[in-house]
């Protein structure tokens, strides 16, 4: 969820590309491009330079042009990008997807094809790190925790209109803020919920799990040594009491002895 990612798209023209052959991506509203943005076109081979690849965040198209100029007879194969460096929608709400325009120049004025059919269906992913908790609850128990959280993240990055970048003066104030015996309330963290908080805000929870569950376990510890103890001490005393109370008896039965005639 808001996350950097790359999207391959593979396609087939219709019709062959000619070698002045261009092809313009224009990319659905709920995903950006960032200033990490790499461009990667495969035709009869991998192109990388970025010079074939130009950003028009504005109008949100990317031109691709040159990838066709050491094809003959046109290219009618498959078409491979890779996009990376894209940000991932916020929330998980359908839309649409991706468009692909091809045409025969590098200016983009005879269009040729035109691929619009597509719809973007973000599915929200439970964080990598819950994979430790995964293995302690129960299923049903490891989904609703997802949810919540995916809730949480969407309402933090939509809602309250934070932002999706995590900086290392956040990340700093965020560990400090972590380390209070009580955290602050989220909505007073200045910061989004990115997939560095949630490693972070997890790895804080489990320490604190394992100190309460150590924590637990030496109180009990204590607990049996204390009654072990007790216990000792009433068998003593009770020891004690029967002793006295044989002496007391022998006593008795020697005063009795004595007083008896012979």
């Amino acid at each position: 969820m808001a996350e950097k990612s790359t999207y391959t798209i593979d396609f087939t023209p219709k019709n062959p590309m000619p070698i002045t052959g261009s092809i313009q991506v224009t990319w659905p509203d709920q995903i950006s491009v960032t200033n990490e943005f790499v461009c990667k076109v495969r035709t009869n081979r991998l192109f990388t330079d970025q010079q074939n690849c130009t950003v028009d965040k504005a109008s949100r198209i990317i031109t691709i042009t040159g990838v066709f100029v050491e094809t003959k007879n046109g290219w009618a194969n498959q078409v491979s990008l890779e996009l990376a460096g894209m940000r991932n929608p916020v929330n998980n709400k359908a839309g649409s997807g991706f468009v692909i325009r091809t045409y025969e120049d590098k200016n983009q004025i005879y269009s040729m094809d035109k691929l619009d059919a597509l719809q973007m269906k973000p599915t929200l992913e439970c964080p990598a790190p819950f994979i430790r908790i995964k293995n302690r609850i129960k299923d049903k128990e490891y989904q609703t925790l997802c949810h919540i959280v995916r809730e949480l993240e969407t309402y933090m990055l939509t809602a309250r209109k934070l932002p999706t970048d995590f900086s290392a003066v956040i990340k700093s104030k965020f560990i400090d803020t972590m380390n209070k015996q009580e955290p602050d309330p989220l909505d007073r963290i200045p910061t989004g919920l990115g997939s560095q908080m949630r490693d972070m805000n997890l790895e804080a929870r489990l320490i604190r799990l394992e100190m309460n569950q150590a924590k637990a376990i030496t109180d009990l510890n204590n607990a049996v040594a204390t009654s072990q103890i007790t216990m000792k001490k009433a068998l003593f005393e009770m020891d004690t009491k029967k002793t006295k109370a044989i002496n007391k008896m022998q006593n008795l039965l020697d005063t009795i002895v004595k007083n008896i005639p012979d």
